[in-house]
């Protein structure tokens, strides 16, 4: 064989397969019947009016205080752009990150040392899993903070390698998106992650800052109308019915009332969180209305409980406060929730998921159990709990050692550290504060997990050659 075709074939082949598992996967699950579900949109407490997101959408993105507002903007574009066919629009949209993911999560292995062939395995059989096909075909915000994940890894590659501005900035921008799109990414991972590079690279420190400037200003800018509209130091209000739902899961609403009447919880809490705003009327008062729709209406148009109301920022506030006080007051209702979220956590990411899995319901059995070794319905999935532990430990021993520079900070140490430093922020945010939407929260950490396994893997099979 010529040795140019031989080399081409060595270069593009691999990656020629990503993409045809990609194309060919999805035209067969359509065919077997599986379709985009839009349904979210008007349903979906995450998401603003339709009519808002129609008609009065930056208004509304401002006075977004339930969520950060970048994906219900895209969601505000969808309808604009494409008022017939917002569903079709938005599963193109959702096939391109799919399409994104797969070939950053290639690229991104031979960049950390696997082989080409090794690495369009990995990327291709990832892209088939039953839960990545049904999550591309779910209106809803995990997926694309999957492929912003892989992506923004790679790009932190590419920074690292070239030592250069715009592929720092590229990286940061991909950061920023994550905390606009995700209230679980708060400005703390923005530090960690800005901490992590300069303390490992320090020759990279001024070109780092450089490129997080404007991304950290976004950032800082949405916390700041948050803390000067609403209060809120986040860029989301419902940290305080996050907490109330992990700890209150283990207190029973007789007891939590009877705690209300001796004065030892507020009044909020004889209402189990995450009820609609109307539910509060007899424990608060409601706030004058303020002339802005996605404050003050009760109901979305859709009919659906309006929980960006302005009413549910106290509410969620006391509840913060409630939640602290019978911490102290039941020192064994948090661990024990923690415990149940944990189990939650490892189990399969299409439990619990909404919108029908039926035309592809044998395959996801099949996966659950041969691949994730799941013994029953709703039991942990042995196979993610051994993943994950081991990828933290990999991920351990390649950050110590970078940091404490007992190794080169070379481009695949440094991605490596902050593949692991996002996946412990991650773990720890939702253990501590979910207890309900654990396992559906780690489908984005599941490509992390594999992209850490690999190196994992290759330096274990090296030392046995040893």
């Amino acid at each position: 064989m010529d040795p140019n075709v031989k080399s081409r074939a060595l270069r593009y082949g691999p990656l020629i397969l990503v993409v045809a598992v990609f194309a060919v996967s999805r035209a067969l699950v359509y065919a077997l019947g599986v379709r985009f579900d839009a349904a979210p949109l008007e349903h979906y407490w995450q998401f603003l009016d339709p009519e808002l997101l129609r008609t009065r959408l930056l208004e509304s993105l401002f006075y977004l205080h339930s969520q950060p507002p970048l994906y219900n903007l895209l969601l505000g574009l969808g309808l604009k752009l494409f008022p017939d066919h917002f569903g079709a629009a938005m599963h193109a949209v959702y096939l391109g990150l799919g399409l994104v993911q797969s070939l950053a999560t290639y690229l991104l292995l031979v960049r950390l040392g696997i082989r080409r062939w090794t690495s369009a395995g990995v990327a291709a059989a990832l892209s088939v899993l039953p839960a990545t096909l049904l999550y591309e075909n779910w209106l809803f915000y995990e997926y694309p903070v999957a492929t912003l994940l892989v992506a923004s890894a790679l790009l932190l590659y590419e920074f690292v390698r070239r030592a250069t501005v715009w592929p720092g900035a590229a990286f940061f921008t991909l950061v920023g998106a994550l905390i606009y799109v995700r209230s679980i990414f708060q400005v703390v991972w923005l530090v960690l992650v800005v901490l992590l590079i300069v303390l490992v690279r320090r020759d990279l420190a001024r070109t780092a800052l450089v490129g997080a400037l404007l991304p950290t200003l976004a950032v800082v800018l949405l916390l700041a109308k948050n803390v000067v509209v609403f209060g809120v130091p986040t860029t989301s209000s419902w940290l305080g019915m996050n907490l109330a739902q992990v700890v209150y899961s283990q207190v029973p609403s007789a007891e939590r009332r009877d705690l209300v009447a001796r004065g030892e919880l507020s009044r909020v809490s004889s209402v189990d969180p995450f009820r609609p705003p109307a539910a509060y009327a007899a424990v608060v008062s409601i706030p004058a209305p303020r002339g802005i729709p996605a404050l003050d209406r009760l109901e979305k148009s859709t009919g659906e409980p309006n929980m960006n109301h302005v009413l549910l920022v106290g509410v969620s506030r006391d509840y913060f406060a409630d939640s602290l006080r019978l911490i102290r007051l039941r020192p064994r209702a948090y661990p024990a929730a923690i415990l149940e979220g944990g189990k939650l956590y490892f189990r399969s990411s299409t439990d619990l998921l909404p919108g029908s899995r039926d035309p592809i319901d044998g395959y996801v059995k099949l996966v659950d159990r041969i691949v994730l070794l799941r013994v029953g319905v709703g039991e942990i999935a042995w196979t993610l709990v051994f993943a994950h532990v081991l990828a933290l430990l990999y991920g351990l021993k390649r950050t110590s050692d970078v940091i404490r520079r007992r190794v080169e900070a070379t481009p695949e140490a440094v991605t490596i550290a902050y593949l692991w430093l996002t996946l412990v922020y991650v773990t720890l945010v939702v253990t501590f504060t979910q207890v309900v939407e654990n396992n559906r929260i780690r489908f984005f950490l599941d490509p992390l997990v594999v992209i850490l396994l690999a190196p994992a893997f290759r330096d274990l099979f090296r030392r046995l050659r040893r």
